[in-house]
């Protein structure tokens, strides 16, 4: 009788690793890019508290070992929300994504966020990224952000550091599940998945892959039907590696992702290419190769770089700090790629505005050389 089980338990995940659908999954017809969004407001307020992975769950001799109960807890399908009531905000997300990421404590600082929406005006970046962990935005910060037209995403961080057991509780996703939905009653246009992977360890190492794939697929999809019922854009960032190959044993492929998200962002920065030296010294070419190789891999998905705007492994660029960003914000632009967000964990962009500033000094300048008589000098 057990192993009759356990031969029916092995051919399901066979099955959903291949398909990444355990559920039929229909995408509304307002998850076009240029869309307006819809809110769907809930009366009940539900808690923004997103609890830790249980540390219940342990390997007795593998890192494969896991109950049943465990399981059947992990895929059991979340109860759908009731009375809604439906509002539409006109606010698009851009066409090309110029972002910077902004950190739950920056957020919380009213005065902090006025500099930043006066220097997102001043230099034209239209999006900011936004921790809502350890806590949330307050709202009329967030009001201030849609009211200078900037698209405010929501950062939601799914596994710390990666997911060390094969099931995360059940209690954690649920606790997720409500974070995307405390974001979207907020006001956030976007929620954006951040960790949602496997630790990058010798250990986790031992788990299948197409374990780890039904694993993420079901996270993805739960979090893609919470998003479904708010009316809002869903997205998820990766490993700069993942660019480059099509197995690998954190659990993300490009292919996968694609299924349930809006957007991917890779984050392609060149100092995380490790043992790379040649990469790492050549941001522009590093960064235009994650972009395209994502581009071509990716059906539906757009493909939005994280960009790196911190100081480290850069001497080998021979790059000033400013240069280095702007090499990689070109590459973006030459591969295509649908926008790009700066990541600074610290939030100091002065060399980020100054990178901007000269590629579009450089971009007013072709223009009038472009438009000038031929003949003129």
């Amino acid at each position: 009788m057990r192993s009759s089980i356990f031969l029916v338990l092995g051919s399901f995940f066979l099955y959903s690793s291949m398909t990444c659908v355990h559920i039929p999954l229909k995408f509304p017809s307002h998850t076009e890019w240029n869309r307006h969004l819809i809110v769907n407001q809930i009366k009940a307020q539900s808690s923004i508290q997103v609890e830790e992975v249980s540390k219940s769950h342990t390997f007795a001799n593998t890192a494969e070992k896991e109950s049943k109960q465990e399981k059947e807890d992990f895929f059991q399908p979340e109860k759908k929300q009731a009375n809604v009531e439906q509002v539409v905000i006109k606010h698009q997300k851009p066409a090309f994504t110029r972002g910077i990421y902004l950190t739950a404590n920056t957020a919380a600082s009213e005065k902090r966020m006025e500099s930043f929406i006066r220097y997102a005006k001043a230099y034209n970046i239209n999006t900011f990224v936004i921790d809502v962990q350890p806590r949330m935005i307050p709202r009329k910060h967030l009001e201030k952000v849609l009211e200078a037209g900037i698209f405010p995403i929501a950062r939601v961080v799914v596994f710390e550091s990666g997911l060390k057991t094969l099931y995360p509780s059940k209690r954690h996703i649920h606790g997720i599940l409500n974070l995307i939905e405390d974001s979207a009653m907020q006001g956030f246009q976007e929620v954006q998945l951040d960790y949602i992977r496997y630790a990058d360890s010798p250990r986790m190492e031992k788990i299948s892959l197409r374990k780890k794939y039904a694993v993420i697929c079901s996270v993805l999809q739960k979090a893609r039907e919470k998003a479904n019922e708010f009316g809002i854009y869903l997205s998820a960032d990766v490993f700069g590696r993942i660019t480059l190959n099509y197995h690998d044993h954190i659990g993300q492929r490009l292919e996968l992702f694609d299924k349930y998200m809006d957007a991917i962002y890779p984050m392609v920065y060149p100092s995380h290419y490790t043992n790379d030296p040649k990469r790492i010294s050549n941001p522009y070419s590093t960064v235009k190769e994650g972009v395209q190789n994502s581009k071509e891999r990716l059906k539906r998905a757009k493909v939005v770089a994280y960009i790196q705007g911190f100081d480290m492994k850069r001497k080998p660029t021979g790059l000033s700090m400013v240069s280095y960003i702007e090499h990689q914000m070109q590459a973006v632009e030459d591969a295509k790629g649908d926008g790009w967000v700066i990541w600074n964990p610290r939030n100091q962009y002065k060399p980020s505005y100054q990178a901007i500033y000269r590629m579009e000094r450089k971009k007013l300048e072709a223009k009038s050389r472009a438009e000038k008589p031929s003949g003129e000098s």
